[in-house]
């Protein structure tokens, strides 16, 4: 037993959760600020570097480069948080049957505060943008939580996120690859607009539930196996 049996406080097995919450984040370390450094240092970075371009605008180099890494710093909590619950010591903590649910649902609501100061832009545009990242990140994270628990392996999920990263953002042509895949991977959401193509955000949305519906399920089964 490593040092997050501190999480189990005494024999009721109860801790405070908001407690037990802290001491989970604490135990990320420095991991804790990768996530940061995207949103607060790779995308300025990449808007400032773009700026130098004739036809530049803000919002279409936030989006651009947003699309490419908030899939996976954005759920990068959700898997920092899991690495211990499926891979680590301290997987009697799920014994408890308190689930992770809860954390995981947390981590990704302050991952959504944490980038919408993004966009803090004058543009009519910017309410749009933020309603693109803000589904995607749903989708991304209800992924993340299901194939974490579905495969067992935190290297194999991070892998699969960043599959799924760049086949959505690669320019498919119009082979039957394509046709397939297409529906299924979110390049599309960049290029919709609400309420215009009001069937692109619900159908992206809705994946995202039935992701997040399964990994709370998958989770609780998972404390049984």
């Amino acid at each position: 037993m490593n040092k997050n049996s501190r999480l189990i406080s005494d024999s009721t097995g109860e801790y405070d959760f908001f407690e037990r919450f802290w001491l989970q984040i604490k135990s990320m370390k420095y991991l804790f600020l990768i996530p940061l450094l995207g949103y607060y240092g790779i995308v300025p970075l990449w808007v400032w570097a773009q700026s130098f371009r004739s036809d530049f605008y803000v919002l279409d180099a936030i989006r651009e480069i947003s699309f490419l890494i908030v899939p996976f710093i954005s759920s990068w909590w959700l898997l920092t948080y899991l690495k211990e619950y499926i891979e680590g010591a301290s997987r009697e903590i799920l014994l408890l049957g308190k689930g992770t649910f809860r954390t995981v649902f947390i981590l990704w609501i302050i991952n959504v505060i944490c980038f919408l100061p993004l966009f803090r832009v004058a543009d009519t545009e910017a309410p749009m943008l933020f309603l693109q990242l803000f589904i995607l990140s749903f989708l991304s994270n209800g992924l993340a939580y299901f194939f974490a628990y579905y495969s067992g392996s935190m290297t194999v999920t991070m892998l699969f996120i960043l599959l799924f990263t760049v086949l959505s953002n690669y320019a498919f042509s119009q082979e039957i690859f394509s046709k397939v895949l297409s529906p299924f991977l979110y390049g599309g959401l960049g290029r919709a607009y609400f309420p215009d193509d009001l069937g692109v955000f619900v159908k992206f949305f809705f994946m995202g539930v039935f992701f997040w519906v399964f990994g709370a399920i998958k989770s609780k089964r998972y404390m049984n196996e």
